[in-house]
């Protein structure tokens, strides 16, 4: 276990509802220790449903590692990005979506450190042997080990222990609740968006990010997928009625350990919305150090986009099948 006080945060969002505002909004507080990057180590929480599926199905004894701890240890490999890049394009121009190819890779090894890979070899062990062996304290503290060494470089000074590490993407929404039955202390910020800017941003990208998702075995937002999610409005409408349904029950649960925001009051109410955040996590709010990282005005620009989107007339057929919450003036 750490051997400070340390509380994970993963900031997520429903594909480009604008988690990033809060990862930078976050990044301004002297407390805070944000990860660069999309830390998917656990396949958005994928991972924790798998274990929880071999906890319940008595199959800790099968010496195979779940699909979720083989995208992990490609998560920590590094690759050759412009190489591995041009190779991706042109495998997708030609509907060819390898596996190994395709596999996210971050290069967490490298980039920070014997710490982390030794605290993730140890978690590794752990996950590929007998799980009704381990103990439930035990397999917690591995998984926070984890993530308290990914972020001791990234305090402010560099030195002082880091009360909050901060995570973009680690847990998506729909994986909190068997994701807290490892990491019981994890804090999860959720944000939403205006649904038809999102369907702007989301539209070129649905062939693609699901074929991806497909060929690697990943769920988006905890949904099995088909190929007919790979047309923009098919999946998009199943993904808004999936993201209504999660805020739904997470009301209904009313668990002090997941909070939502809009991404359009993150920025046009930035003090507002950063000070309920900061309360949320029990942190000082002097101790923000706003404007140093987060651009609202940068931001501001990606509200009301599907006003100017060739995209006006899918979104005014959509209407009709969008969850009546996700409207917004």
């Amino acid at each position: 276990m750490s051997a400070y006080p340390f509380m994970p945060v993963s900031v997520s969002g429903g594909f480009w509802t604008g988690a990033s505002v809060v990862v930078d909004l976050l990044a301004e507080h002297v407390d805070c220790a944000v990860v660069p990057g999309e830390f998917v180590l656990f396949s958005h929480g994928q991972l924790f449903q798998e274990l929880r599926e071999r906890i319940i199905a008595g199959e800790g004894l099968s010496p195979v590692p779940c699909s979720s701890l083989w995208r992990l240890r490609e998560f920590n490999r590094s690759e050759v990005p412009k190489l591995c890049s041009a190779a991706r394009y042109v495998c997708a121009k030609l509907g060819w979506y390898p596996r190994w190819l395709f596999s996210k890779r971050g290069g967490l090894y490298a980039r920070l450190g014997a710490d982390y890979r030794s605290a993730v070899e140890r978690l590794t062990v752990l996950l590929e042997c007998d799980l009704s062996a381990v103990s439930a304290e035990r397999l917690q503290a591995a998984f926070v080990e984890v993530l308290a060494a990914a972020t001791r470089r990234y305090a402010w000074n560099g030195t002082s222990p880091v009360v909050v590490g901060v995570f973009d993407q680690m847990v998506a929404p729909p994986y909190a609740e068997v994701a807290w039955q490892f990491l019981p202390d994890l804090r999860l910020i959720c944000v939403d968006r205006d649904w038809r800017d999102q369907y702007v941003e989301i539209h070129n990208e649905v062939k693609r990010m699901n074929r991806v998702k497909m060929a690697l075995g990943m769920t988006a937002w905890g949904m099995e997928l088909t190929e007919a999610d790979t047309e923009p409005k098919h999946f998009f409408v199943r993904l808004r009625k999936r993201i209504e349904q999660v805020k739904r029950q997470h009301r209904e649960r009313d668990d002090r350990r997941i909070l939502w925001v809009n991404f359009e009051d993150v920025v046009l109410d930035t003090e507002v919305t950063a000070r309920r955040i900061f309360e949320f996590l029990g942190l000082d709010v002097s101790a923000w150090r706003a404007g140093t990282v987060l651009d609202v005005s940068r931001s501001s620009h990606n509200i009301g986009k599907w006003r100017q989107s060739p995209y006006w007339y899918e979104i005014d057929t959509l209407k009709s099948l969008i969850p009546s919450q996700a409207h917004r003036s």
